[in-house]
Parts: C-alpha cells; sequence; structure tokens
C-alpha cells in the first residue's frame, strides 16, 4: 500500500520589476520585490546590472570645488576661493552633459577685497551680453567671464525718473517714474528736459554720496559726485557733451564747466562762445546748470551770467547720472550673499526658461526672495521682493513643476505664481505710486505645505512632470498637486527605503544630488544610488488610490553602489545620459565619467538579490521546493552562486552557475535547478554574481507536504 503524495503545484513570478522592499518584514514584501538588491535595475524587461561607469576624457589635476550650483537641468556650476601669487582667487568650472566639464578662464580672479567670500552665484548671460557667465561674489564684487579673462562687471543703472522738468518750467508737467533703483548699484540716472528757462533740476532723492575724503569716498567711480550728459545743437549739428562733478585735492566738489558755442547754449550778444557751469547740492537733491559769457583770462573785467536756461532740443535731451549714500551698499550685499537661483516667470517661459532671475538663500535673510528684472540678470529692482513664510526659516531651494515656481523651506513649502499686469496696475504706476516696471507683472504666493520642506537642495528633480526631492530624515517626496487647501499636496514616497537612506547619514543626504536617467530618479548619496521608477502607475496616479501606503509600497526602488575609492564632485542628466564630475582623492586627480559598458573601468561589477519569503499562499503548510527554473544570463568568467533562504537559515547549491549568455545579445536561456528544500514553511532566493546578472522569471515546482504545529 502506498502513502498518499501530494502532486506538484507551479507557481510563477514572472517579473521581479518591484524594487527593494526593507520596510516590510521578508514574507510580506510583494512577490515581485526584493529585501536584498545591489547594483541592479529593472530595464528593458529583465532585472539586469546597472551600467558600468566609464571615463569620458582624460585624468587631469582637480579643483577642490566646495560651492555647487545646479543650473537648469543639464548644467552645473563648480567653483572654489583659492590662494596664488599671495591673493585669494576665484575659480569656476562648468559641468554640462553637451560638453562635459572646462574651467571657466584658466587663471583665476583675483579679489580686491580682504577675505575669503562665502559663496558665489553664477548667473548665464543672455544672448546679447557680451560676458558668458556673471558671478556675484558674497563680498559684493561682481565679475563676468567674458572669453578672454575675468573681468570686473559693471551693474545695470537704471532710469528712475523721465520728462523731467525744471524747477522755473512754466508747462505743467509731471516726470515720470519710469524705473526702480537697482539693488546691486547706488548709481540711478534722471532724463529732463531743457525749456531755455530752468537752471534748477530736482532729482528723486537727497542725501546723495557725500563728501568723505580719502578711502571713505562714497561715490562709485573714481571720485565721481555726478555725471551730466547733454544734447545740443549748433551750427556743426548735433553733438552730446559730458560734464563730470569730482572731488578734488582738498575733498571738495568741483564745480567744472563746458564751452559751448552761442547756437548751441541759444544765446545771443555774449560772444561766439558761452560757458556752461554744472554744480550739485548732494544733501538737497538738486543741480544746477548755468550759463556764463566766456571773456579771455587776464582782462580782469568780470563774468556775466547769462539769464535763463538751456533752450528746447528734444524731449530728455539732459541726462543725469548720480549715487545714492554709502546707506545703500547694503542692498548689493543682499543680492550677492544668495547662493540659488532659478530662472522664471513670463506667459511663455515653461519649465525650462524664464525672463526674471529669482533669488534666495542669503544666511543673514534666510526667508527673502529677490527676483531680477525682464532678462536682465544684473538689474535688481529694490520692489521685486517677498519676505516667504517663517522669518526664522532659511529658503533652501526652489524648483519648477506647471506654471509655479515652488520655494522650499526647512519645513515648509510655498508656489509663487506668475500674472501679467492689468491697465489698473499700469495707471496706478503712471500715476507716481511706483516704477512702472514694478508693476508689469505680479508674483503671487500661496501656501502649499506647512510641515514638509527640503534641507537637501540639489535633491530638487521634475520627473514625469512631478517634482521630487529628498530631505536629511530620509524621506524623499513628491509633489501631487498644488491645491492650497488640501493636505495631500506632497507625499512621502521613499517608505520602501527610508531605512537604508538614513543609514546613509544627515550631513550625506544634505549633500546628496540628484538627476534623472531611463525613467528613473536618481539620488546619488556618496557613493550610493538610489534609483526610482517613475513610469509606474503609482508614481503618476498616487492621488487616486486609496491607501496611501499602498501607493507608497507599489513604487520600485533600487540601490547601486559606485567604485568607492572616487568621490562624486557634481552630475548632471537628461534622459537617457548620465554625466558624473569625479576626483580620486589620492592622486589628487579629476575627470568625467559616464554610465556606459559592462565594467567600472575595466573591473567587473559585482551584484546580488535576495527575494522575498515566499509562503505561497499555505502558511499553515510545510512545503518542499523540488525544481527551480529561472530565465538567466550572467557575465563573462561568472560563477553565479544561488542560495535558498527559509525560515529555517541559508542553504548554498553546490552548483555554482557558469556563463549563460547565448546566441543573440541579450539571450537568456531557461536554467534548471533542483532545490530538493523540504519541510520549509517559506522559499526564497539569493543570488550573488561577482560579475553581471539579467533575470527575468522565476517558475517553481513545490509539493505540500504537512501541516506546520
Amino acid at each position: 500500500m502506498r502513502m498518499p503524495v501530494s502532486g506538484l503545484a507551479t507557481v510563477t513570478i514572472p517579473q521581479l520589476n518591484g524594487g527593494v522592499n526593507v520596510y516590510d518584514v521578508p514574507n510580506r514584501v510583494g512577490d515581485n520585490q526584493l529585501t536584498e538588491c545591489d547594483n541592479l535595475w529593472w530595464h528593458g524587461g529583465a532585472l539586469r546590472t546597472r551600467p558600468g561607469l566609464a571615463v569620458d576624457g582624460e585624468w587631469k589635476s582637480v579643483d577642490a570645488y566646495t560651492i555647487r550650483q545646479r543650473v537648469g537641468e543639464r548644467d552645473l556650476l563648480l567653483a572654489r576661493y583659492g590662494e596664488d601669487a599671495g591673493a585669494t582667487c576665484f575659480y569656476a568650472s562648468h559641468l554640462s552633459l553637451t560638453k562635459g566639464i572646462s574651467r571657466l578662464r584658466e587663471q583665476g580672479y583675483a579679489l580686491q577685497t580682504e577675505g575669503i567670500p562665502a559663496s558665489a552665484l553664477g548667473i548665464r548671460a543672455g544672448k546679447n551680453d557680451d560676458a558668458n557667465w556673471y558671478f556675484l561674489l558674497a563680498n559684493g564684487e561682481i565679475i563676468q567671464d567674458a572669453g578672454d579673462g575675468w573681468t570686473a562687471s559693471e551693474p545695470y543703472i537704471p532710469t528712475v525718473l523721465i520728462n523731467g522738468v525744471g524747477e522755473d518750467c512754466e508747462a505743467e508737467a509731471e516726470p515720470s517714474v519710469y524705473e526702480d533703483y537697482n539693488m546691486l548699484t547706488r548709481a540711478f540716472r534722471c532724463h529732463y528736459t531743457t525749456d531755455g528757462l530752468s537752471t534748477t533740476w530736482k532729482l528723486p532723492m537727497g542725501n546723495l554720496a557725500t563728501d568723505l575724503p580719502g578711502a571713505e569716498r562714497e561715490s562709485e567711480a573714481g571720485g565721481t559726485v555726478a555725471k551730466i550728459e547733454l544734447d545740443v545743437y549748433g551750427e556743426n549739428g548735433l553733438r552730446t557733451v559730458e560734464v563730470q562733478l569730482v572731488y578734488n585735492e582738498y575733498g571738495r566738489v568741483e564745480e567744472p564747466s563746458v564751452t559751448l558755442s552761442a547756437a548751441e547754449a541759444g544765446v545771443t550778444g555774449y560772444g561766439d562762445e558761452v560757458e556752461l557751469r554744472v554744480r550739485i547740492d548732494a544733501a538737497k537733491g538738486v543741480l544746477y546748470t548755468q550759463l556764463w559769457e566766456k571773456i579771455s583770462s587776464g582782462t580782469g573785467a568780470p563774468l556775466t551770467q547769462i539769464p535763463g536756461g538751456l533752450p528746447f532740443l528734444v524731449t530728455n535731451n539732459l541726462r543725469v547720472t548720480v549715487w545714492r549714500s554709502r546707506e545703500h551698499e547694503k542692498d548689493r550685499l543682499t543680492i550677492c550673499k544668495m547662493t540659488r537661483g532659478e530662472w522664471f516667470g513670463g506667459d511663455v517661459s515653461g519649465i525650462s526658461g524664464g525672463t526674471r532671475f529669482f533669488v534666495c538663500g542669503n544666511p543673514d535673510e534666510p526667508d527673502l526672495l529677490c527676483w531680477s528684472g525682464i532678462e536682465h540678470p544684473l538689474y535688481f529692482p529694490e520692489h521685486n521682493r517677498v519676505r516667504v513664510g517663517d522669518d526664522h526659516q532659511a529658503i533652501t531651494a526652489m524648483g519648477k513643476q506647471g506654471s509655479l515656481l515652488v520655494l522650499y523651506k526647512e519645513r515648509e513649502m510655498y508656489g509663487l505664481q506668475y500674472s501679467a499686469g492689468t491697465e489698473s496696475d499700469y495707471a496706478f504706476a503712471e500715476s507716481g505710486g511706483v516704477a512702472v516696471t514694478s508693476y508689469m507683472a505680479k508674483f503671487l504666493l500661496m501656501p502649499i505645505n506647512a510641515g514638509v520642506g527640503c534641507d537637501c537642495p540639489d535633491t530638487v528633480r521634475l520627473v514625469n512632470n512631478r517634482l521630487v526631492w529628498a530631505n536629511s530624515d530620509g524621506g524623499v517626496y513628491m509633489l501631487t498637486a498644488t491645491n492650497p487647501y488640501s493636505e495631500r499636496n506632497v507625499r512621502m514616497i521613499s517608505r520602501n527605503v527610508r531605512r537604508l537612506l538614513t543609514d546613509c547619514g544627515k550631513e550625506a543626504l544634505q549633500n546628496a544630488q540628484a538627476g534623472e536617467y531611463e525613467g528613473y530618479y536618481l539620488l546619488l548619496v556618496g557613493n550610493r544610488m538610489f534609483l526610482m521608477n517613475t513610469q509606474t502607475s503609482a508614481f503618476t496616479s498616487f492621488n487616486y488610490y486609496d491607501d496611501e501606503n499602498t501607493a507608497a509600497k507599489a513604487i520600485p526602488w533600487f540601490v547601486w553602489t559606485l567604485p568607492s575609492h572616487l568621490t562624486y564632485t557634481g552630475m548632471v542628466s537628461g534622459e537617457n545620459t548620465v554625466k558624473l564630475a569625479v576626483t580620486d582623492p589620492a592622486p589628487g586627480v579629476g575627470s568625467v565619467a559616464i554610465l556606459e559598458g559592462d565594467t567600472d573601468g575595466g573591473e567587473p561589477i559585482p551584484c546580488r538579490l535576495t527575494t522575498k519569503l515566499w509562503d505561497f499562499g499555505r502558511p499553515d503548510r510545510k512545503k518542499s521546493v523540488e525544481h527551480l527554473y529561472m530565465g538567466l544570463g550572467c557575465g563573462d568568467l561568472s560563477r553565479l552562486q544561488v542560495t535558498y533562504v527559509t525560515e529555517r537559515g541559508r542553504f548554498h547549491d553546490p552548483y555554482r552557475m557558469k556563463n549563460s549568455f547565448m546566441g543573440q545579445e541579450g539571450y537568456l536561456l531557461r536554467r534548471h535547478l533542483t532545490p530538493n528544500v523540504r519541510m520549509v514553511q517559506a522559499f526564497g532566493l539569493c543570488l550573488d554574481s561577482p560579475t553581471g546578472l539579467e533575470l527575468d522569471e522565476i517558475q517553481m515546482k513545490i509539493r505540500q507536504q504537512g501541516v506546520v504545529r
């Protein structure tokens, strides 16, 4: 008589595309998930070893960069300060997705002030600018890369008043407030129209640059107090004369004069030539222009002042440039100490563009956000600023999603939305309330989340139309919506790997970098790369899940380990390309590396995976696993170690598989193993390959044996 034996049942795991899950206990992990994963990812319909790290160029001596700044999605600026010939110099390099890494000017820029600034903010110049890059240094210096070396750069000088008239003008005319003062410079311009009567010109403000001798002089142009440009018309046609008011050697402002022809001055009866004299009352903010008879010296005759003023010629023919007092120098430092910048704004700016450069990150004013004029990276109007949220929390990062500029603070989030100005706004500006340029656009601020922020600024990345970022607590978050009345705008999506992220340490996470590769969000922490598949329905439709925990569990994460002897300074990426600025600290050399090939510089890539513990839907029964089939491929000279995992421990299969790539490239051979593991409640696999691995399906033949007692 034969004892009854249960038949063999077939269990198939069609694909292990669920990523690693270290949150749930091994038997609660999804059937398609892993409890351990290193250097593997789901790509091309199979679980595969990651691409290799190949050097793209020569190893060269490199700078120890301490400043990193993302410029868009595909560019990165790296900068540092160092000593050269007894001077503190600034150096910068550009890491581009298309061109690799290159130093901006071989020679550094020698700072004009003592001390080493704490930061530097790079701005890409416009297509019509002479420069390639501008840099705002935290000490207040502004420099540019003009193609032939570093040079100091002059900020844009705004015209704050146009259509001005003299104090003696009989016509009823009001000047127009045109542009705001520029926070980057104390200089400003005013335009007036001469009328034949006026000799007194009221400036918009008093307390201008005053007479302080020596190094404490307040003017910015080598002792110049004011510059006057005047269009005149005479027998030889139209010309422009210039007069500069400067300090003399005694610390007083000289009263210069310029010779005009009688026709240009619009006078008769005082000879062929007359003198135009200019003086300024800096305290009151008043400019005086007076015509005097010109008599040959030595005659002893007194000079005669000619009544009236300069004749009318064309509108705004008298242009005056003056400087505000030193108390406004702090405005320049407010902008120069910013550490983060992003282009945004405009009706057709899109995700990658923008007409205004937004800056934040000043450690002295952490909640302050400022923005430039339209396509003017060196013009920051004084009214283009806003305080964001809690004044004790710094604005740490910015990102763009849809029509929003998302502002991240340490524990808060806000959205900034562009809105074009209306006719009523323009009318209010023209009435003299504020400059017209301030009301050409509005930026509406709204709260997004009051509990979640970002203290890992280089991890913000737009992937598959969603902003994703990391926090130093191990959480990776996604912006799912922007409804200010919803608590579900921000969702944590790193549930499956949060413990692994936390193990990296807070400092490593705060220095982490993010990118995008083949539909994955990349998070580089030290030499570990965490990959999240953003092409799944769990990612794109997160808010439609009834249970948030179920949605987070369904988002696949994989983990790579890059060569540990390298330091990863910067990363740029896009679509199917990743470039890393890498240094080898021992010899002090560096290069650019790309994800390509199947080795790390000739060294094989080891990989490892451990599946869940399958109980095959019957945790109450003992089973035997008699046959195992895998669609498997492994690299050249590989000896794949298979280990069987049960609740009673791990058991190595005595047979190590050899290379199983056959036929055309990418073909996976179906391999058969006989585990003969008996009387176990749960069963899993651990595959360990020193040279590479591909796996697409696991099929098991199991037999029910007895009741668990």
